[in-house]
């Protein structure tokens, strides 16, 4: 498992777009799962590939990084080196500035069919989160300074509100009912596994 910096480039006019990952082959194949299925974040890299397929976006990497730490550095780095054109928010690893457009914002409201609820879902099973990520989590959801961005992340009293009543009970879909045996053990099992 190779971790860095990468970029896509359009062959037709070499334009670019700058990434970073702790996992540069799934990365790719993820980009190009997300432009088949349509549903590409990057809607100008979407464009391209709608028109000319993926015989026009070539993959390659332009730093392996062992440090994880260093990656957002690394990519920000080479967004200020090569001004990639595809890259629509120029900080690394932020879509902060960014606006949607509302034929994004459409997209992002439409309820997804069962058949993408289902590829979502596998996706995520059997997943496990490094030590790492856990305490990012874990330091997000406590105010703390965030190492990642540097700034204090703190939920709104709204937010703590809402958060409240769904450990209450109250608006929890599981409120007044009982998991089956064979429910409980399936989250017993899950839990060993991590």
């Amino acid at each position: 498992m190779k971790s860095g910096i990468y970029q896509i480039i359009n062959i037709i006019n070499e334009k670019k777009y700058i990434g970073s990952s702790n996992n540069l082959n799934k990365r790719w194949r993820d980009h190009r799962n997300s432009l088949r299925m349509n549903e590409h974040h990057n809607i100008l890299l979407q464009r391209i590939y709608n028109k000319y397929g993926d015989k026009t976006l070539k993959f390659s990497i332009l730093e392996e990084i062992n440090d994880p730490q260093e990656l957002l550095k690394k990519e920000q780095f080479y967004i200020d080196l090569i001004n990639p054109e595809y890259n629509v928010c120029k900080t690394a690893g932020s879509p902060l500035g960014y606006k949607h457009t509302e034929e994004t914002k459409e997209k992002m409201r439409k309820p997804k069919s069962e058949e993408t609820k289902k590829k979502m879902s596998k996706s995520q099973k059997g997943k496990i989160l490094s030590e790492e990520t856990k305490k990012k989590m874990s330091i997000s959801r406590t105010g703390e300074k965030n190492p990642m961005y540097g700034k204090h992340y703190s939920r709104s009293e709204e937010t703590k509100k809402k958060m409240s009543l769904v450990k209450s009970g109250i608006n929890n879909p599981m409120f007044g009912k009982n998991h089956t045996e064979e429910t409980k053990k399936k989250i017993s099992n899950t839990k060993k596994e991590r």
